[in-house]
């Protein structure tokens, strides 16, 4: 897990080894849904829980060395990472969505449960592409998972060949 320091330093170099090699390329943005709502009712200490939990069942979920988890700001992170062309990307974050909705968070004498909203852009990146252009497709799908009701997963592909399903 790392902060925006470290995700500014090794998105680049992922996205452009993909796009040097043909390689497909992986990035989504996953955020707590009504995260205001936890640290309103639980406060600082039980927002700071929660998102211990998150990255905890993320890190569970992206294990692979290449797979990078990093916490962007706020209830907000990013995942990226190169994919196999055969990787269904959607059922992989659906999976990550459905896991973490089913979470118990204890705290004090309490259970929290969360829903998160992901968005994500996948494919092969070409020679013209740019890594923020694909940070900026998945944070927009973020948020059409956000305006689409929430607890859910978005996203668009670029040319991934037979695992774009």
């Amino acid at each position: 897990m790392g902060n925006r320091a470290r995700f500014e330093q090794t998105f680049q170099q992922s996205f452009q080894h993909c796009q040097r090699s043909g390689v497909p390329f992986m990035v989504a943005m996953v955020d707590a849904d009504h995260f205001k709502d936890v640290n309103d009712t639980y406060g600082h200490a039980g927002g700071d829980k929660c998102l211990e939990a998150l990255a905890d069942a993320m890190r569970g979920h992206f294990q692979r060395t290449t797979d990078q988890v990093i916490r962007f700001g706020g209830e907000e992170f990013v995942v990226f990472a190169p994919i196999d062309p055969d990787t269904d990307v959607r059922q992989m974050l659906e999976s990550l969505r459905e896991g973490i909705e089913m979470m118990d968070i204890p705290f004090e004498s309490h259970i929290i449960r969360l829903t998160v909203s992901i968005g994500f852009h996948a494919g092969i990146p070409d020679k013209s592409s740019l890594a923020s252009t694909w940070l900026q497709i998945a944070d927009k799908t973020l948020y059409e998972a956000k305006n689409n009701g929430r607890n859910r997963v978005e996203g668009t592909f670029g040319n991934m060949g037979s695992g774009a399903s």
